[in-house]
């Protein structure tokens, strides 16, 4: 790579803030230099580190979750990624989200299951394309906007701790992997955007638009996009724009009608916005009701998580960096939109994610982006100081001996541990051989038409079965949550297994991991069970579900074991039913 391909290496801190004789483009860098890095021919360095770190990612997707080969789901949350796919089936084939199945995020991983599995006729392998497919588009927008703002070469350092990290969280077909795109492209608007352009609608009408994408998702998902508003609205007031602010909040609120609005006629015209909000606005305001030490913890727990592969020197480091640049600069100097946007993010989705108070690590998901971002300001900082130091000619060599170690030690971590796990677990774990075998016994003493219960998380066996739950409850949370399951709930949930009237129903309890074993086994009545165990109950055991256990104990005798985990199975009684 010559010295020409990543200018930032010549100044100390030229991308933070523009020199009071630079263009008036407030961008990361001044005019001259963004356009030097911007359109600067790629290199070979830079292609052969941007490959693979895609191909790394596509690679630990499939050893995680080998769909294109095995019918299976993988992730950080194997029962949430199922339990979505089966919900984009139900979409697809015309049921309505909120009233055909009880859930409490969003539709729009519906609505991507749905899209993903028409392009497969139905197969996993569409879902598993399309959450790959999210993962490059996050890489190549990461890189657009890094690549003129830290410089080639530390956008790749930057990148490569977002690619090796995906493994860590997980977040396969769940709504942090499909967020993470979103929050790319908002990142990228702003390294572009600058508020002493003449247009300022476009760019309001992208991050409005964004930011109902992520709302849509979850809707404590709209850190960036509500990070990049603070951003421009700071960049408007600062150059005394208000002319302008007025109408970038216009374009704003149109970009956010574009995308919110066509899903909300939607469900009204399914007659399902009342349990919309009921389920995805009530029920969250239960589920997110955490102490404050409760968040704390998950916070820590979630930044550990994350940055386990990679120091957290580095992007720790990247934002100290920034923020004094932000605080401290030349008389004249005027702080640059990405400056501040790096600043500000980090702390929002370290926030936003410790919400619920869980320590979910795929929440955590959203801390990727950022690291990233504060990595490559750290990284650009230390090729600075490299050029100051040496000659061009020697420079070159070092920051690019520097930026393949440094790679190569957050790398090599992740590879290890993935090659080991593979060599003894193989492709197939035992609960993908579990709902393998539990589905085939449906299939095979079960209609096609007939209605399906499975008690626990498990809507795989739904999906691979081929049968539709006999309840909107397609798992039985919402029965078990606090301050929330009473007892007209828990008599719907009964009255539609009367109605419906499965042959089967499948415990799907035994033998789960301890971080899925998140529902009471069937086969007795445990007024004392809770999840956790200990501290602070996120789920316990409703005194209406005893009708519930008493209906099964009626109307329903174990008549076999199945699986590696001995999932037991209950077969409908042809006697008289016991009221």
């Amino acid at each position: 790579m010559r010295h020409r391909d990543d200018r930032s290496l010549s100044f100390p801190v030229p991308i933070f803030v523009r020199r009071p004789d630079a263009a008036s483009d407030l961008l990361s860098l001044a005019a001259p230099e963004r356009r030097a890095h911007r359109h600067a021919p790629v290199t070979g360095f830079e292609w052969a580190m941007l490959l693979a770190g895609l191909a790394w990612v596509i690679t630990v997707t499939f050893v995680r979750w080998p769909a294109p080969l095995y019918a299976q789901f993988g992730s950080n949350s194997t029962i949430d990624a199922a339990f979505f796919a089966l919900a984009g089936r139900l979409v697809r084939g015309g049921h309505v989200p909120y009233v055909a199945f009880w859930d409490h995020k969003p539709p729009l991983i519906y609505l991507i299951n749905a899209f993903a599995l028409s392009l497969s006729s139905g197969g996993v392998w569409g879902i598993w394309v399309v959450t790959v497919a999210a993962f490059a588009a996050t890489l190549g927008m990461a890189w657009r906007a890094w690549r003129p703002t830290v410089g080639p070469t530390a956008a790749i350092v930057g990148l490569t701790w977002v690619a090796v990290s995906v493994g860590l969280v997980a977040p396969f077909n769940l709504t942090e992997g499909y967020v993470l795109p979103v929050h790319a492209a908002a990142m990228l608007l702003v390294t572009r955007w600058s508020p002493l352009r003449r247009r300022v609608f476009v760019s309001g009408v992208t991050i409005g638009a964004l930011a109902g994408l992520a709302f849509m998702l979850r809707p404590n998902f709209v850190g960036a996009p509500a990070v990049v508003m603070a951003t421009m609205v700071i960049g408007l007031l600062v150059t005394r724009q208000v002319r302008k602010l007025a109408v970038w909040v216009i374009g704003v609120v149109v970009g956010v009608a574009l995308t919110i609005t066509p899903i909300l006629v939607w469900l009204g015209t399914q007659h399902a916005l009342r349990p919309f909000v009921e389920q995805v606005f009530a029920y969250n305001a239960t589920y997110a009701a955490a102490s404050w030490s409760a968040r704390a913890r998950s916070a820590f727990e979630g930044v550990a998580a994350t940055s386990a592969y990679g120091t957290l020197l580095l992007p720790i480091s990247g934002w100290v960096l920034a923020l004094r640049r932000l605080l401290v600069r030349r008389r004249g100097a005027t702080p640059t939109p990405v400056l501040l946007f790096a600043v500000l993010w980090l702390p929002v989705e370290i926030a936003f994610a410790a919400v619920p108070g869980r320590t979910y690590m795929h929440y955590f998901a959203t801390l990727l982006l950022p690291f990233g971002l504060l990595t490559g300001i750290a990284a650009c900082e230390v090729f600075a100081i490299i050029a100051r130091l040496a000659a061009p000619t020697v420079a070159d060599r070092w920051h690019r001996h520097v930026a393949l170690v440094v790679c190569g030690v957050i790398a090599v971590v992740p590879i290890g541990r993935t090659l080991i796990g593979l060599r003894d677990s193989g492709l197939r774990g035992e609960r993908a051989e579990q709902v393998d075998a539990t589905a085939h016994y449906v299939r095979a003493h079960s209609t096609r038409g007939s209605r399906l219960l499975v008690w626990g998380h498990a809507a795989d066996v739904y999906f691979f079965a081929d049968r539709e739950p006999a309840s909107r409850f397609v798992y039985p949370l919402a029965m078990l949550t606090p301050r929330y399951a009473d007892s007209s709930l828990v008599a719907g949930f009964v009255n539609e297994l009367r109605a419906s009237a499965p042959p089967l129903i499948v415990d799907a309890t035994p033998g789960v991991a301890k971080s899925d074993a998140l529902v009471p086994s069937l086969g007795s009545w445990n007024p004392r069970w809770r999840y956790p165990t200990s501290g602070v109950a996120w789920w316990t055991m409703t005194p209406a579900l005893r009708a519930f256990y008493d209906y099964v104990a009626s109307s329903y005798a174990a008549v076999d074991v199945v699986g590696p985990q001995r999932w037991v199975i209950y077969a409908r009684r042809t006697g008289p039913e016991m009221r």
